[in-house]
């Protein structure tokens, strides 16, 4: 886990545009022995970076040729062309109705790892494919955009922009679709039938940020803190919370079961799940494979209709609650829990206590706050504990038509902008695609139904997703005998 208070640096700002094989070569070179202080341009033949066109696909309901997008980073061949060390994109759209925006700002992108195990290999953003229009739907296959790699943050400035612009051109870069799924958070119901139906809408994508017309360099200093972003498990169809839990226990191991600590996990990072039996009318769970972590957490947070990976419903906040605690009684593994958002107590003693075939312990998680807060999750992850988040999606009437669940691994301000850093899969079910490491903006920007009025609670790039419920997880390893 890494801490930055950091500064910006600006003292040079020499942007590389690759024309041949030699060039990119030599830029390639100049870019490592000149880390501070070297922007590079990114093109469509580089086959680093890629943008994708989204198609909404939840139950029954599919959403086709919306305006969100998805830029995604392969890590690994970024890595290959410039090195091991962490990056910054930036994606900027030259011709917005009042000048260029900023579709993306400052990405941030982990040190590729030498040991790839289990390492997620895209890093995402979601960012509107038509800035320039709205409500149209329709297929779209390039789009003209300039792509900057850097090694430190760039401030979203005009004298930014102009020496871009100037020193470059835009290129096109094809568009591709992509499919999501993600859901399975049902909140504090536990009826399946919450998730989306046939009149389900989308939030309008996430708005570019727009460069202030005041110049000068009197920005605010960046602040972040990083976890380790690893493992991300794959997840079957609505699985969303075991999938969190999973990927919060296992960064906790790594982090504390070395001697002279323990703190064991016997399972290993595959996927699988929580499968439903009966016998004599009477339910039960059995994970699929028993070695795995996922699926023993799962097997514990007892879904509904779960026969397979493209089978089962969501779970609720006590469903999954007791899940992740009775796999750490079950093991007999120390922590302590607490929370913010939704109900003022989980586990033992509570309204949602122990469940057959999930016993809590004495385990138990006290309401820290009446809504998460960007401050609450950045000081959980400074001390190290694990911590995930659910949010609700919701309609342009204020109906929350489905949620999800994904384990925080990093939390950021950049440009007075605050970002949540996240594990998550974006195709559910049995495949193996779709896992990435998403970067989010966070602000309460309005009320369901209600936008532009805020109501407490964080919205997710500025829709009508918001952020209702963070868990966070403080290990207590045990000393070994030596």
């Amino acid at each position: 886990m890494k801490i930055l208070h950091t500064t910006f640096l600006l003292t040079c700002l020499c942007l590389t545009n690759s024309a041949d094989a030699k060039q990119d070569n030599d830029n390639d070179t100049h870019m490592k022995h000149n880390k501070t202080k070297i922007m590079t341009l990114i093109k469509p033949q580089h086959a680093i970076v890629s943008f994708d066109q989204i198609q909404f696909k939840y139950n029954n309901v599919t959403i086709r040729g919306s305006d969100w997008g998805r830029l995604s980073v392969d890590r690994k061949k970024l890595a290959r062309k410039f090195g091991h060390g962490a990056f910054y994109i930036n994606v900027i759209y030259p011709d917005g109705k009042n000048g260029a925006l900023w579709l993306v700002d400052n990405l941030y992108i982990p040190a590729a790892p030498s040991n790839t195990r289990h390492q997620t290999k895209f890093v995402t953003a979601h960012i509107d494919l038509r800035p320039n229009e709205e409500g149209r739907q329709g297929t779209i296959n390039t789009l003209d955009a300039v792509v900057v790699l850097s090694k430190n943050i760039l401030p979203v400035s005009t004298e930014i922009m102009d020496y871009v612009q100037k020193q470059t051109s835009s290129n096109d870069f094809e568009v591709n679709e992509f499919i999501s799924n993600a859901q399975g958070d049902l909140g504090d119901s536990e009826n399946p039938s919450q998730s989306p139906n046939d009149t389900l809408s989308i939030s309008e994508p996430p708005p570019p940020v727009y460069v202030p017309t005041q110049s000068g360099l009197g920005f605010a200093a960046p602040i972040a803190v990083y976890q380790d972003a690893f493992p991300n498990i794959q997840s079957a169809i609505n699985q969303c919370a075991p999938m969190a839990h999973a990927n919060t226990l296992k960064y906790l191991e790594n982090q504390f079961n070395t001697l002279p600590l323990m703190w064991d996990l016997p399972e290993a990072t595959i996927p699988g799940i929580g499968r439903v039996g009966s016998y004599d009318d009477v339910l039960f769970w059995q994970p699929i494979p028993q070695n795995s972590v996922i699926a023993q957490i799962d097997a514990k947070t007892m879904r509904n209709g779960v026969l397979d990976e493209d089978s089962g419903s969501g779970s609720s906040t006590c469903q999954n609650m007791r899940g992740v605690m009775a796999y750490l009684n079950q093991n007999n593994l120390h922590a302590e829990f607490s929370h913010q958002g939704r109900g003022d107590e989980y586990g033992y003693g509570s309204t949602c206590d122990s469940a057959a075939g999930a016993n809590v312990g004495e385990f138990l998680s006290s309401n820290e706050g009446e809504n998460p807060t960007w401050e609450w999750i950045f000081d959980q992850l400074s001390k190290g504990y694990g911590l995930s988040i659910a949010f609700g999606r919701y309609d342009s009437t204020g109906n929350r038509t489905s949620g999800h669940m994904l384990r925080v691994w990093g939390a950021s301000q950049i440009n007075d902008t605050r970002y949540l850093h996240l594990l998550d899969d974006g195709q559910q079910g049995s495949n193996q695609s779709g896992l990435q490491l998403l970067q989010y903006r966070v602000e309460d920007t309005g009320t369901p139904g209600d936008p532009g009025t805020p109501d407490g609670r964080l919205n997710i790039n500025g829709t009508t997703s918001e952020i209702e419920f963070a868990i966070s997880i403080k290990a207590r390893p045990t000393l070994a005998v030596l």
